[in-house]
């Protein structure tokens, strides 16, 4: 057995996922060595900020009016980008309707699936962040929604069973739909840019396996002392990567 060189993940996400995925040792510089590294403003993650901005306002009802679909963003040293939600007006429209709306949740799990505070760093074991939750008691059904800016990956169906996996737990516990475990739950991504989406519908019957499968994908990560490199095509937008002066020892 390979001797342990750091400390085992106490806690992931699915963006931890899909970067140990790619790397395990950029998840070991940035989780286990906390290696905090100043990038530049980056102008794509600056237009996604400001379409959530949008969406939560919109969605929320907040303020006296409604916010403009439209918007330019700008950075420092980078061409402005344009943000235009009018593919998804519509979309928008029905989540701004429904009678019990959530926006900009946060929800966080101990090892035993239970909730618990997302800055609690000794319970919570996995968090998970999405944009909009609605749910109705007759019938009952829970939506969960997530905004992307970018184009359709095949991970985000990967995603939406963790956001499933998430919503079904809180119907088990009573948090949503009444508790009512014959509730079914619609995952969905929105894709800003083409108006698309993408939805996976789940039932109460699926929570079991879906917690045997996350288990299973995570076991590695969760156990793993030895995080080694991998280096690929994901190099040049690591902000560990030695090409940048980062504390990774591999070339790309």
């Amino acid at each position: 057995m390979a001797k342990a060189r750091f400390a085992p993940l106490t806690s992931w996400s699915f963006s931890t996922y899909t970067q140990y995925i790619k790397c395990a040792y950029s998840v070991c510089l940035d989780k286990i060595q906390r290696v905090r590294i100043q990038e530049p403003d980056n102008i794509h993650f600056a237009k996604g900020n400001r379409a959530h901005e949008i969406l939560d306002v919109y969605v929320s009802g907040e303020g006296k009016t409604r916010p403009s679909l439209t918007d330019t963003v700008s950075v420092p040293g980078q061409k402005p980008v344009k943000i235009d939600l009018r593919p998804i007006e519509s979309k928008m429209k029905e989540l701004r309707a429904a009678k019990s709306k959530r926006t900009e949740q946060e929800w966080a799990f101990d090892i035993n699936w239970m909730p618990t505070d997302w800055r609690n760093w000794k319970t919570a074991w996995l968090r998970m962040k999405l944009d909009v939750c609605t749910d109705t008691t007759d019938p009952p059904h829970v939506d969960v929604v997530d905004l992307k800016t970018g184009k359709v990956h095949e991970e985000h169906k990967l995603q939406r069973r963790l956001y499933a996996t998430g919503g079904l737990q809180l119907v088990q516990i009573g948090t949503l739909a009444g508790g009512n475990r014959a509730a079914d739950l619609t995952a969905q991504h929105i894709y800003v840019e083409t108006g698309q989406t993408a939805t996976e519908t789940f039932k109460g019957k699926d929570l079991a396996p879906l917690k045997r499968e996350w288990l299973a994908r995570i076991k590695g990560m969760m156990t793993d002392t030895q995080f080694k490199t991998t280096t690929g095509w994901h190099c040049r937008f690591c902000r560990f990567a030695k090409s940048k002066g980062g504390p990774c020892p591999e070339d790309q």
